[in-house]
């Protein structure tokens, strides 16, 4: 038999509904020196039996059955058993473009490269079933129109040129990589959580010496009822949240190169997040009592750490001081085990959110400076602004998605997002707190693309909220 190019590695947990298209269009694809290994987590419907016909049927199908342990164990089990040069994660209620693993094999093996990028197409399978919102997802995987080019970068190198612009997905299953590359730099993925992809694609880019960007969409993503991403939050989920928020904090604690930091930093800060809006609906439905060891633990975590985290970034540490105060006041439960040892909270938060404006120029004189955004936040943003650092001297102007241009907002021009390609603008300031993939992917799409973008809704709320 010739040598098994990819290795393809597809977890199965209860999608027989979706498991014959998904592996049928592994089958078809233009490259023949393929393995798919089937790793079933633990299904309860007729994954198995579908599984079990594979193995049956084709000499290069192999089968894993575990106990359920989550996408991590499986996706780790399929690597320990894969023989391929390359190895690809797949989905198992999704598919695959037929010339896919061939393309990349070919740009992996023509310049020796760790991994290679490329793009999806998501589309919703029956919106009805799904929770409002989900259907938002199905534009999100396509990078094609904010400027990547198809150089051959580190993995730093790439991160911090076009993660700014919305240029890096978490997604395991659009990363095509070198077996060694994965087995030497010891990536396997976190077991028994949801939320594994957040700390492992971080890893995956620090390490990688040589990668590149290809703009196809070759994998087709399906938005279900069933995804894990379209599921009501349970205690796993924040539980999960919590175990990840930790090891990306630990992470970033430990990390003293200031250029992996700011690899670290946003990723947890959308980890957090996470944590934050599921603690939320946990308090809303009053749920908290089912989860509140594990949340009394992160908290005494969180208490512990907040001072190191100060040292690496005064706008993370800020987050903290504010999930804090949220556990605090919104648990329902009248004494907590640790405090924070003499600290002015609030006098602690007006210092992150002084120290992180003073970074903004919008007090420089020369500098052309757009805001996108025209509501409360934005209006919240100027006050904290000129009562922190200064009135405003840039050339100012602001951005809305659907007004059109020659209008103005409180004394400024306002322009459409659209009419921004060829002015000289130094620096974006995002002003809202909704949509905000949206006006990243319309800066990226339509704006020059070394414009500076400044985020401040989470800052300005630090001081409101």
């Amino acid at each position: 038999m010739n040598k098994i190019k990819t290795s393809v590695i597809i977890p199965v947990y209860n999608t027989e509904k979706y498991l014959d298209a998904c592996v049928e269009s592994v089958l078809a694809q233009t490259q023949q020196e393929i393995e798919i290994i089937l790793v079933d987590d633990g299904s309860t419907d007729g994954s198995r039996r579908i599984i079990e016909k594979y193995e049956k049927t084709y000499s290069f199908v192999k089968a894993v059955f575990q106990e359920n342990q989550k996408l991590g164990a499986a996706r780790n089990a399929g690597v320990k058993i894969a023989s391929g040069e390359y190895i690809y994660f797949l989905d198992s209620d999704d598919y695959v473009r037929e010339d896919l693993f061939e393309k990349c094999y070919q740009e992996a093996r023509q310049n020796d490269l760790d991994f290679v990028m490329f793009d999806a197409k998501a589309f919703v399978e029956d919106i009805d079933e799904l929770r409002d919102g989900c259907a938002d997802e199905a534009e999100v995987y396509d990078r094609s129109n904010i400027g990547i080019d198809t150089k051959i970068y580190t993995g730093i190198e790439f991160w911090n040129r076009y993660f700014p612009c919305h240029g890096i997905y978490s997604n395991a299953y659009l990363v095509y990589l070198s077996a060694d590359f994965f087995r030497h730099n010891e990536l396997y993925f976190e077991a028994g959580v949801f939320y594994e992809d957040m700390d492992w694609i971080v890893r995956v880019y620090e390490c990688a010496e040589r990668i590149t960007y290809i703009p196809y969409k070759m994998y087709y993503r399906r938005i279900h009822a069933g995804s894990i991403m379209t599921v009501s939050y349970n205690d796993i989920h924040m539980r999960s949240c919590i175990f990840i928020c930790k090891k990306m904090i630990e992470m970033l604690i430990n990390e003293e190169k200031m250029s992996k930091q700011d690899m670290i930093l946003p990723v947890l800060s959308e980890i957090f997040r996470r944590f934050r809006e599921i603690f939320q609906i946990y308090c809303q439905e009053k749920r908290v009592d089912s989860v509140w060891e594990d949340l009394i633990s992160f908290y005494e975590y969180l208490v512990s750490r907040h001072s190191s985290v100060g040292e690496k970034s005064k706008d993370f540490q800020g987050k903290i001081l504010l999930a804090i105060e949220r556990i605090k006041a919104e648990s329902g439960k009248s004494e907590m085990p640790i405090d924070l040892p003499d600290i002015d909270v609030l006098e602690c938060k007006r210092q992150i959110v002084s120290a992180e404006v003073q970074e903004i120029p919008l007090n420089e004189k020369g500098k052309i400076i757009g805001i996108y955004g025209t509501g409360l936040v934005c209006d919240r943003f100027l006050a904290v602004y000129k009562s922190f650092v200064d009135e405003i001297s840039a050339a100012v102007f602001f951005i809305d998605t659907y007004k059109e241009s020659g209008s103005s907002y409180q004394g400024y021009p306002l322009y459409n997002i659209k009419d921004l390609a060829d002015m000289n603008v130094d620096g974006i300031i995002i002003a809202s707190s909704r949509y905000k993939e949206e006006l990243q992917h319309n800066i990226a799409e339509y704006c020059p693309k070394e414009t500076k973008v400044f985020f401040v809704p989470d800052l300005v709320n630090m001081l409101f909220e």
